[in-house]
């Protein structure tokens, strides 16, 4: 994370040990807001990981952010790993069968959309 300004205090992980030894989050606390630099897990190679993005992560990640803004606003940024609509995929005539395709399934939608 690159930044002009100083940070009050810059946090790592989510302090829930089955996420933080991927070393995806960042947090840069400053005088009215935070900033979550994030790169959240994608479904992996035939979505072997994709009941742990969608059960586990996305829940965990969400209630870190819910904990956050109750102190101030909070923004967020980085790699979401996750294609919101189909505009936002490089080539969505080529994605075949979204079902098994990381980051377009329709629950890795359902949950991004919960975060906004």
């Amino acid at each position: 994370m690159f930044t002009k300004v100083k940070p009050i205090r810059v946090m790592r992980d989510l302090a829930i040990t089955r996420h933080d030894r991927e070393g995806r989050i960042l947090t840069a606390e400053y005088e009215k807001f935070y900033f979550v630099a994030a790169y959240i897990p994608n479904g992996g190679d035939n979505l072997k990981r994709i009941e742990y993005r969608i059960n586990d992560w996305d829940w965990d990640f969400l209630c870190f952010l819910k904990t956050l803004e109750k102190k101030k606003p909070v923004l967020v940024g980085g790699d979401l790993n996750v294609a919101h609509l189909d505009i936002d995929v490089h080539k969505p005539t080529y994605m075949g069968p979204r079902m098994k395709i990381p980051g377009v399934t329709k629950h890795e939608r359902a949950n991004f959309t919960s975060l906004l």
